[in-house]
This record gives C-alpha cells, sequence and structure tokens, in this order.
C-alpha cells in the first residue's frame, strides 16, 4: 500500500490528479486496511492463542493442599511452551507451588523456604534413585490436616535432572521417593526415555494424591494438561512413545515408517 501510495503522489505532479479523486482512494486504503487480518489474540494467563485457551481447564480456585511443592527447574525448562510445571502453577496456590530455578543448588537457594527444609523429616526428593523408597511405604497416622511434608521436585529433562541432582550435594541426604504405578504417562507430545517415566505435572498429581489422599487432586492437576496434549494432537502434533516402547521409532527410521 505504501508503494501505491508513493505512485499517486508523483501522479499528483505529474498529472494533476483531482484531489476528491485522492480522497476517493484514500478511503478506500483505509477500508483495505480495517479489513486486513489482526495478530491473534493471546490469552493473558496461559499465554496461548484464545482458539487453544487452557484456562477453562484449570480449578476455578487454587487446589487447597497441606503438602508445600518445591520444584527446582531446569532454566531452560522455562523457556518450553510444552513445560507442564507452568500448568502446575496455576492448579496451586502460591505459597504451595515454589519454584526455583538453576541448575546447582545449595542450602542458599531456599530462601523462600522454611528454615528447616533441607533437614526436616517431612521433606522428601521426589527421585527415582536406588535408593529411593516407594511413596505407598510413606504413611502417617496424622490427620491431613496435620501433616506438614514438603516434596522436592527436580524439573528438566532426564539428563539435566541427573546433572543437576549430582550437582546438588544438599539433595543427597534428602530422603528421596519414587512414583510406584503402573499408569502410563498421558504427556504423549513429549518423549519419555522409558514407559514408566512421567512429566513432572503427572508425578507431582501423584504424589499429592497419597500424601493428600485425594485422587480428586490427581484428576484435578491432570486435567489441564489432558487439555493441551488434544490441542497439539488436532493441530498436527504427533504421538511421542517412549524409548522402550515396542511402537517407538528411531529418528532416522521416521520417513522409511511415513512411507509404510
Amino acid at each position: 500500500f505504501d508503494d501505491i501510495l508513493i505512485k499517486m503522489a508523483g501522479q499528483l505532479q505529474s498529472e494533476e490528479i483531482l484531489e476528491p479523486d485522492l480522497f476517493s482512494f484514500l478511503g478506500s486504503y483505509n477500508e483495505i486496511c480495517e479489513d486486513a487480518p489482526f495478530k491473534r489474540r493471546i490469552c493473558e494467563r496461559c499465554r496461548r492463542p484464545s482458539k487453544v485457551c487452557l484456562c477453562s481447564s484449570y480449578p476455578s480456585e487454587p487446589i487447597s493442599i497441606h503438602t508445600t511443592i518445591i520444584v527446582l527447574q531446569h532454566p531452560f525448562e522455562e523457556s518450553r511452551c510444552l513445560s507442564t510445571v507452568f500448568l502446575l502453577k496455576e492448579c496451586l496456590p502460591e505459597d504451595k507451588c515454589i519454584i526455583i530455578k538453576g541448575k546447582k543448588f545449595g542450602p542458599g537457594s531456599f530462601k523462600k523456604c522454611k528454615k528447616d527444609i533441607l533437614t526436616s523429616e517431612d521433606t522428601y526428593l521426589l527421585y527415582p534413585s536406588k535408593d529411593a523408597l516407594d511413596m505407598e511405604s510413606i504413611s502417617s497416622t496424622l490427620p491431613v490436616r496435620d501433616r506438614l511434608n514438603t516434596v522436592i521436585v527436580i524439573d528438566g529433562t532426564w539428563s539435566q535432572a541427573r546433572s543437576m541432582y549430582a550437582q546438588s550435594q544438599c539433595l543427597h541426604l534428602l530422603k528421596k521417593i519414587k512414583v510406584n504405578s503402573d499408569a502410563k504417562s498421558e504427556y504423549v507430545i513429549r518423549m519419555q526415555p522409558t514407559k514408566d517415566s512421567l512429566s513432572t505435572l503427572e508425578a507431582v498429581a501423584f504424589t499429592l494424591a497419597h500424601f493428600e489422599s485425594s485422587l480428586i487432586i490427581k484428576e484435578t492437576l491432570l486435567k489441564p494438561l489432558r487439555l493441551l496434549c488434544s490441542y497439539q494432537l488436532e493441530h498436527g502434533c504427533a504421538i511421542h512413545h517412549s524409548k522402550d516402547d515396542e511402537d517407538y521409532v528411531r529418528r532416522e527410521n521416521w520417513k522409511e515408517r511415513s512411507n509404510l
């Protein structure tokens, strides 16, 4: 349109176009601009296009829990558009879902948390090490409202998580627990290393279901994840199988498989 205006200006000088004709042209130009497509609208809360907004899947109020979740998030995860921690944060109270970013953690990294966080018997690290206990073996005679459990979760790819754990000596002293479930990850838009692997949100959902004695909490947390995956699959995303799944296809074999 700018080129057209420049051309018209040149014609004004050489051909003496009548002024009314110029106004008529500019009026048509404005109408065209008004009909031009606008940039797609983005939801301010979930930061996704309006047509695939996730907010309808969030609980109307943050889920009331007694357990405190501390997420140690690798810096690269924060920028991932399909990160599940963002969904988790939208479902839990701010003081019950604390996110600490970094690659290496020490006692000084937990300034946002209570002072005895690394020494309390009620603090657990959700990490599937060889000495990790099955979550089901952790029980309490106290009613849920009197439990003051804290669960620390490492958020990153599995290689990132292993590196973060190895470099953070303060985590080695914590009691470690793992999710012992036959449930297969529903986070099918991102590859998992094994069939037993879960996304950060799923692992927290199973953990809270146990510590809070509530399956409703698990289902509430999984709702936005399911909607996210549904949207992605509807818009062309392929299902990602874990590397030990019989349906897993190596990258170099994708072309061959697609021609079958």
